[in-house]
């Protein structure tokens, strides 16, 4: 097989009229889209925002332990602070 040949195919695949064809060229068009957006010049991340989401989803338990965590920590610090004085 080509390279040509694996462009052509590409093109056939997504230019065919049938439904899971038409959705893979909106995700296409979506992909591009938000790629664009990326690395264009306004504020917009959506790349990163993505990410970071999935991050927070995935590390959910860890992130409310953490929070815990320096709780604990800033308790124990006034409580040390109170016992210096």
């Amino acid at each position: 097989m080509t390279e040509w040949d694996f462009y052509q195919n590409l093109i056939d695949l997504i230019l065919r009229p049938q439904f899971g064809n038409e959705v893979l060229f909106f995700l296409i068009i979506i992909i591009v889209i938000l790629t664009i957006l990326q690395y264009s010049r306004f504020p917009i991340k959506p790349w990163t925002a993505i990410a970071r989401g999935l991050g927070r989803s995935i590390n959910h338990d860890i992130l409310k332990e953490q929070e815990g965590l320096k709780a604990d920590i800033s308790t124990l610090r006034d409580e040390l602070s109170e016992i210096n004085k």
